[in-house]
């Protein structure tokens, strides 16, 4: 049997060649009937090499897994498409900042941004503009790209115009004609 150039393993092609998938799996993966005792060994091994793995870790790789977590996290939040105030765009600037080791102060002028706005910002106390975005999607190497920071906030502004009934009726008192289906006039 032809050998692959990686480590000598052969290839799923190769293996299929001569054996059928069930006789590859009956010889390459590890049988799933472990006693308990076996599994917290294996759960205790698996932990064990984890933490070596994350105290080995430079850096620049914890932030890089900060930052997938983060974006793994965002993906499955604007996916779900209901309001959470942990997620509003403001809690997850300031996640990010954290995650990133900056000060407002010195964050605020690494994307060029007053740092009473960018207060303003991530106490909600004002919305973010696709600028905004922008900078973040530069500052964060493109991991956390401009559409995602927006669909983090549309989902807040989606809340709100479902919920603010004030507003709603204050604007619907400004319309002078309201459109009617037949009304030609």
């Amino acid at each position: 049997m032809k050998k692959n150039n990686q480590k000598g393993k052969l290839t799923y092609e190769e293996l299929s060649k001569t054996l059928t998938d069930e006789e590859i799996v009956d010889a390459y993966v590890l049988p799933s009937e472990l006693s308990e005792e076996e599994k917290k060994e294996r759960h205790a091994e698996f932990k064990k090499l984890r933490m070596e793995q994350l105290a080995n870790m430079t850096d620049e790789e914890m932030l890089l897994g900060e930052l997938m977590r983060m974006k793994v996290q965002l993906f499955d939040y604007v996916s779900d498409q209901v309001y959470a105030e942990k997620y509003s765009f403001g809690n997850q600037l300031k996640r990010y900042l954290k995650i990133t080791g900056r000060s407002q102060s010195k964050f605020a002028e690494e994307i060029n941004i007053h740092k009473t706005a960018l207060s303003r910002i991530i106490n909600d106390k004002e919305k973010p503009n696709t600028d905004i975005m922008y900078r973040l999607e530069k500052h964060s190497d493109k991991m956390i790209p401009a559409n995602l920071w927006y669909k983090v906030h549309s989902i807040k502004l989606e809340s709100e115009i479902k919920k603010n009934e004030i507003d709603r009726k204050l604007q619907y008192d400004k319309v002078k004609c309201t459109f009617r289906l037949g009304n030609t006039g």
